[in-house]
């Protein structure tokens, strides 16, 4: 029992270290998505421009 003891918070610090990691994983996927999705609106909103001109000039 007195061997296991000293294992116990190097497991809880581990732990830790990857819920944090998990949790800044999670903040860039969705930082991602975010520009993804933003950047995906923005082509549309470009591409619905583009034909507006093309129609206008033609």
């Amino acid at each position: 029992m007195a061997t296991k003891h000293p294992c116990r918070p190097d497991d809880s610090r581990f732990s830790d270290l990857l819920n944090k990691w998990q949790l800044r994983i999670m903040k860039i996927a969705l930082f991602v998505l975010f520009i993804l999705e933003v950047s995906h609106y923005v082509l549309f909103m470009v591409n619905k421009l583009v034909k507006s001109i093309k129609d206008s000039f033609c």
